[in-house]
């Protein structure tokens, strides 16, 4: 009885040693353990498995993907970013043309974890202390995922306050700027529209406050030494004297029009110039062809046969406008775009909702 008791457990245990021998953990194993491990925010472990899961099939795209999960939980989010990269170049997935449905479906979840990664490096960054690098991020979490409400918002509040910042600090067009940039992000149109109207009220007050200091340093003197310049009404008076056709009769409105209009046209280049002067405008590439001339108010007028004399009046304030309009014009045609979107339009994924990876 006790040698075939003996010989049985022996037996017994023999098949429990085999069973054991047998029982290889797959990669796969590794991967559902490091999965539940990133549930449970237990990021060691999760590397651990995904390690082991990788020394087996070091192909293994899912083990590769999920480490980045491990560093970005970590808070490690130049390196989550520098593997995403290099898993993303490595899979091929810039390319548009001949990925299988599988591949699409890698490449969807690769661009969804690039939001995830730069949205959590943009939530943990001090934005007041560091705004570049956190614009930096927040607009690669928005090339990643355009539709990111989240995102969105985050970025409408911070050029909000770098705005009330400059103003703060008297830095007019650097807070108009910032608000320019809200017209590249997914909002309400009546709000793009309010931050746009509020950037360009910065730009005009900046640009009359730069004007009328130059005015009274470089130019109102010598306009009231002239007797040109209405200081108490802030007015610049321009006489002409000039001929006019004989067949022209001081008598008829219609002629005192023509010739009304004749003494404008001429005082037209006169005004350019003094716009352009105040204005601090470039006069060797100024078009003073594209310039809004004021209509001014006729102080005095003679009319005579061939001779029309006048005195125009035109406000400080008019002329400044003519300058404004005229700088603002050029700006938006060859200069720094006004409501550019802070981020160059992306290549779209297909079928995913236009969800791109920078």
């Amino acid at each position: 009885m006790r040698a075939g008791r003996w010989r049985q457990r022996v037996a017994v245990g023999l098949i429990v040693i085999g069973l054991g021998g047998g029982c290889k953990e797959e990669p796969r194993d590794h991967l559902i353990e490091g999965q539940r491990a990133l549930a449970s925010r237990d990021a060691e472990l999760a590397e651990q498995h995904f390690e082991a899961a990788l020394a087996a099939e070091p192909n293994l795209f899912e083990a590769r993907r999920l480490m980045v999960d491990v560093e970005i939980m970590r808070g490690d989010y130049a390196r989550a970013e520098a593997e995403l990269n290099a898993l993303w170049q490595a899979r091929g997935f810039d390319r548009e043309e001949g990925l299988s449905t599988a591949e699409r479906g890698a490449r969807r979840l690769m661009a969804d974890q690039y939001n995830k990664l730069y949205r959590a490096w943009a939530s943990d960054i001090d934005r007041a202390s560091h705004p570049e690098v956190f614009e930096e991020v927040a607009l690669k979490a928005l090339s990643s995922k355009s539709r990111d409400t989240g995102i969105n918002e985050m970025l409408r509040g911070f050029y909000r306050e770098r705005a009330d910042h400059f103003i703060d600090q008297g830095d007019k067009i650097s807070a108009a700027r910032e608000l320019e940039k809200i017209q590249g992000l997914r909002t309400f149109p009546d709000t793009r529209q309010e931050y746009l109207d509020q950037a360009q009220r910065l730009r005009r007050e900046a640009f009359f406050e730069e004007a009328r200091a130059r005015f009274a340093a470089e130019i109102q003197p010598e306009l009231e030494e002239s007797g040109a310049y209405d200081a108490e009404n802030e007015r610049i008076l321009l006489a002409i004297e000039q001929p006019v056709d004989r067949r022209l009769s001081p008598s008829s409105e219609e002629s005192t029009i023509q010739a009304r209009a004749m003494a404008r046209q001429t005082l037209f280049p006169t005004l350019a110039q003094l716009a352009v002067s105040i204005g601090g405008l470039d006069a060797e590439t100024v078009d003073i062809g594209a310039m809004n001339v004021p209509q001014g108010e006729v102080e005095q007028e003679k009319f005579r046969v061939g001779r029309y004399d006048m005195v125009a009046a035109f406000t400080l304030e008019s002329l400044m406008e003519m300058a404004f309009e005229y700088a603002e014009e050029q700006r938006r045609e060859h200069g720094e775009p006004i409501g550019e979107s802070p981020v160059e339009s992306p290549e779209t994924m297909p079928d995913d909702g236009g969800e791109t990876a920078p």
